[in-house]
């Protein structure tokens, strides 16, 4: 694995200042003289589709979809030429533009990648002309072979006719910002279908997150999609081509007209009859001659546990991120947060929206604003206290597809990777904790990168303060080897109540 790739889709450099977001007008570079006729080594001038990501950095910008000219090399099959592919861009109206074109090395279906180039095109002089580049360039640059690349999957692939790019594998440039790259392919939108493929994309879109029991969301497939299943699930799911079976075998017929639709997290419950925090829904693309799935869509929500009878506040604490720097020029920051333990379950103790005072990234900061539609929360099982437990939950930064989301991560040898409680601080080993965008739940990040994650917690109050249920009380206290004790001390218990409840407990 390459190890520079695990942050990669956060890459910026620290410019002078923050870069406009505003389109001003469409200018063209005099010297741009499009290539489509300088060469007998192309063929001739097709018609594929165009599916643009880039422009999207651009305040009020969507992505759509257009029909551009499209050349393949007779010396070099599949190296591709997109002639002009912003001349008739939607965005533009019906100014003529005349900008350079776009190449795409696609001799390699499993590697493919876009060649950097600029599109002799200004939309805001402070920005300069804009162009484009890709991940596999930059780590080739960088001495990395295109094998390694692809196998770390940030390469692009050809299928079918349509050639995609994964998330923020490809980036927006400028001219008056030569050091920086600008993540783009945010929702994966950027695609070309060449002529002949069909377009089979499916996108979900939400808040991913909810405080609540109901969370809605809305869909969009390409031109081509004219039958789609879906399925709910009460869990995340691996989505692959291996388990469709499995996953379609309660799946339902999509209206392909709604556009919207909604989960009630209430209606679901997970296999032990317990109540869910997670909801998967996974629409199928049908082929209507094979009937066999052409393409999928995949998304992962959230509900957050805002209920705060169940948790009582046990006072103030200290929280050191070192979450957020897998940004480049981001360094650790300690912020003073409030800090609640479970009422039912004390081994459960949660920081209570733990980035409500987050800054940003210095003079450039690709994150919004600190989610604030309900509380969010970093919650920890601190039972063991030599085996501390992070709970995947959103935690309230949003970095552009959906909440990030934190997460355990796996040891080399598939254990989970856990913390440790002593002296009332919390801290896991270097690269111990993970993240993901909820929009994107299939691309895991490696935190906690210089092991300085630490969270420093007040005096909890011991058990049978905490519980101020009358009608439950403590009957029993076993030690870690099953013998009755009169009294907790310090350590780890077993506590056995008159609801017949059994809680494993520690205490300081």
């Amino acid at each position: 694995m390459i190890e520079l790739l695990l942050g990669l889709s956060a890459l910026v450099c620290n410019p002078a200042g923050t870069p406009p977001t505003e389109i001003e007008s469409v200018e063209c570079r005099a010297d741009v003289i499009s290539r489509a006729d300088d060469s007998d080594l192309w063929g001739e001038v097709a018609e594929a589709r165009f599916s643009d990501d880039l422009l999207s950095y651009f305040d009020g910008v969507e992505s759509v979809v257009w029909k551009v000219r499209i050349q393949e090399n007779t010396a070099t099959p599949g190296l591709y030429r997109l002639v002009n592919p912003y001349g008739n861009c939607p965005h533009f109206g019906n100014q003529e533009i005349k900008g350079a074109d776009m190449y795409i090395d696609a001799t390699d279906p499993e590697a493919v990648i876009l060649k950097k180039g600029a599109s002799g095109i200004v939309l805001n002089t402070a920005l300069g002309e804009f162009g484009w580049s890709s991940a596999p360039e930059y780590l080739m640059e960088k001495g990395y072979t295109i094998d390694q690349i692809a196998s770390a999957g940030y390469c692009g692939t050809l299928k079918d006719g349509v050639i995609t790019f994964p998330l923020k594998s490809i980036y927006l440039t400028f001219a008056k910002f030569p050091d920086m790259r600008f993540p783009r392919n945010l929702e994966g939108d950027f695609r070309i279908i060449l002529p002949g493929g069909k377009d089979n994309f499916v996108k979900i879109n939400s808040d991913y997150c909810t405080g609540t029991d109901i969370i809605n969301y809305t869909f969009k497939t390409g031109a081509d999609v004219t039958e789609a299943k879906y399925a709910v699930f009460p869990h995340s799911v691996y989505l692959s081509p291996e388990n469709y079976d499995d996953l379609m075998s309660d799946a339902k017929p999509l209206d392909l007209t709604a556009k919207q639709m909604s989960i009630d997290f209430s209606e679901l419950k997970r296999n032990d009859g317990s109540a869910t925090y997670q909801a998967s829904v996974c629409i199928f693309v049908i082929d209507p001659d094979s009937k066999k799935v052409a393409g999928h869509g995949y998304a992962l929500f959230h509900r957050v546990d805002v209920n705060a009878d169940g948790w009582r506040n046990v006072g103030s604490g200290r929280f050191r991120d070192d979450i957020t720097t897998y940004y480049s020029d981001v360094t650790a920051k300690i912020y003073d947060v409030q800090i609640e333990r479970n009422i039912e379950n004390p081994g459960l103790i949660r920081v209570v929206d733990p980035f409500a005072e987050y800054a940003g990234i210095s003079s450039f900061n690709p994150a919004k604003e600190h989610v604030s539609a309900h509380h969010h929360y970093m919650v920890f099982d601190i039972s063991d206290p030599d085996k501390v437990h992070v709970l995947e939950t959103p935690i309230g930064l949003e970095l552009g597809n959906g909440p990030m989301v934190i997460t355990s991560v796996l040891s080399n040898s598939g254990t989970e990777i856990t913390g440790r409680l002593a002296k009332s601080i919390i801290t896991f080993p270097a690269k111990g904790l993970g993240i993901y965008e909820a929009g994107a739940p299939n691309d895991m990040y490696y935190v906690n990168k210089n092991g300085n994650f630490k969270l420093q917690l007040p005096d909890l109050t011991s058990i049978d303060e905490i519980i101020d249920d009358s009608s439950r009380r403590i009957e029993a206290v076993y030690d870690i080897y099953g013998r009755k004790v009169d009294e907790m001390s310090r350590g780890l218990f077993i506590v056995k109540y008159s609801d017949g409840t059994v809680r494993k407990l520690h205490r300081n």
